[in-house]
């Protein structure tokens, strides 16, 4: 389980890549909807950008949280070892 710290930066990026893609619908699937169509290509590029950072981070949160959890539990079954060797 990840600190409440961690989970919020989790959350964060979640909420900005669902948000990415919730604009990215709007501009390609939906252009009455956009008011400026002279930058449309700019934000879509810049809308990508921010997706693919968004999902890069959500990646590496997961993985730290992942590795560090396997630490934790070698950790757990070093200990139990230890104890294990200390009865016998």
């Amino acid at each position: 389980m990840a600190s409440p710290l961690v989970q919020a930066a989790l959350s964060h990026y979640i909420a900005k890549r669902d948000k990415c893609l919730a604009d990215l619908d709007v501009y390609l699937n939906r252009p009455v909807g956009v008011g400026d169509h002279a930058t449309v290509s700019d934000e879509i590029i810049k809308l990508f950008s921010e997706l693919d950072n968004a999902e890069y981070v959500i990646i590496t949160i997961r993985d730290v949280v992942s590795s560090n959890q396997n630490q934790v539990d070698l950790l757990r079954q070093q200990i139990i070892q230890d104890n294990e060797k200390m009865q016998a």
